[in-house]
């Protein structure tokens, strides 16, 4: 299986209908929609970032996009007024974190009526000048048609996963309707945006001068070419073709979220390198071996994930008792090689699972038994509510076919 998709973070629908009510009610410099988008690009599975990481300051953000240092720490401000993103606190460690973001990217949400509606922002606008451009030209409703450009390539890709080469269509009126812009400014705009999104004419017409008009004084009379409408695409490497082979990476996305939030609820400053390191040491040390078993009856992918499960959160369970342990004895301690410890302790499970044929549904049942590790009840009680979440999915994927 494979999906097209932007490579980038997420951005939810709400918040950008939030950002767009909220211009139109009292217009937001491109400052802080700039802002607002760099906030996203950084930010953790909880909408949190670590005010102290270096990643995370403004300067560094500076120095990647082109924008002075005051118009982000401007657009930031802004930002809390405005209450988009606020100032928290994980013990002792000041965080700074996107308003609503945890809510929204919670899968349990959705019993609370809270839908996964979402797009993605590419990587590149971190390194590429667009941001800087649209921000020098204070161009807030061209950051504002920049999101939902991406937020219709999302949509598009995510669709039309057959398709190999992805464009809208849109003409020159939309834009200019729709940014309250002149013709030459939605040129501008195109030429501000050119390392995100590529514009080609579909159809245009040229416009020769009158000749026998008297008033026709323009400098060797120029022929005008107007365009009507624009076939837009992607810039070259923007998207990618994610395999899946195994159907694990709703696993990844699961456990790497829940990881966040148990490192958060016990206080553990945890980079999002560090996060990084950990799904790095799961997918080596768990997942890639596990994946030579090729059985993909749906039966046999819901124990398969279960096991997923299990090993995982033993050893997060492991990581966080670990830390918890050692801080009873010096509250300065911190585990400097987190991923490297994780790895360890994921290894040790993974190799207790294999002792058991895991070709077949039914002994993975007896592996998972015998690979119990978990002693903390709201671990065992998410284990148990992730393995009965796999088993709902395949039952409403049934009833569909």
């Amino acid at each position: 299986m494979s999906v097209i998709k932007i490579k980038g973070v997420k951005f939810f629908q709400d918040h950008l209908n939030a950002l767009k009510a909220e211009h139109d009610f009292s217009p937001l410099p491109a400052s802080a929609i700039a802002t607002y988008i760099l906030f996203h690009l950084n930010c953790d599975d909880l909408g949190i970032l670590r005010a102290r990481d270096p990643e995370n300051a403004l300067r560094k953000w500076s120095d990647n996009t082109g924008i002075p240092y005051s118009t982000l720490h401007t657009g930031r401000e802004i930002l809390f007024k405005r209450n988009f993103i606020s100032e928290t606190f994980n013990g002792n460690d000041p965080l700074y974190e996107i308003n609503g973001y945890a809510i929204h990217n919670n899968p349990n949400s959705q019993k609370e009526g809270v839908k996964l509606n979402y797009f993605r922002l590419p990587f590149a606008l971190k390194k590429t000048s667009a941001l800087k451009n649209l921000v020098s030209a204070k161009d807030s409703a061209g950051l504002i048609m920049l999101l939902d450009l991406c937020n219709s390539f999302h949509r598009d890709a995510r669709w039309k996963p057959e398709r190999t080469d992805f464009n809208l269509s849109r003409s020159m009126k939309f834009f200019q309707e729709k940014m309250g812009k002149s013709a030459k400014k939605i040129r501008s705009w195109i030429e501000a945006i050119k390392d995100i999104f590529s514009f080609s004419p579909i159809d245009y017409k040229e416009r020769v001068p009158n000749q026998e008009r008297v008033a026709v004084r323009k400098k060797n009379n120029p022929i005008q070419i107007v365009i009507k409408n624009f076939s837009v695409q992607m810039a070259n490497g923007l998207l990618s073709k994610e395999e899946d082979p195994f159907h694990v990476k709703q696993v990844e996305a699961t456990v790497r979220k829940e990881a966040v939030v148990q490192f958060k609820r016990n206080e553990m400053v945890v980079s999002k390198k560090q996060i990084r390191d950990i799904m790095t040491a799961f997918r080596q040390e768990t997942l890639k071996p596990l994946s030579k078993y090729v059985n993909q009856s749906d039966s046999y992918k819901v124990q398969r994930n279960r096991l997923f499960y299990h090993i995982f959160l033993g050893a997060l369970e492991n990581t966080i008792n670990y830390h918890k342990e050692s801080i009873a004895q010096d509250k300065n301690f911190r585990i400097h090689n987190i991923g490297g410890f994780f790895r360890e302790k994921v290894k040790h499970f993974t190799l207790q699972a294999m002792i058991f044929d895991l070709s077949k549904s039914e002994t993975i049942i007896e592996a998972c038994k015998h690979l119990d590790p978990l002693g903390n009840v709201d671990l065992r009680e998410l284990r148990d509510l992730w393995s009965k979440a796999e088993e709902m999915k395949y039952r409403r994927f049934h009833r569909r076919s």
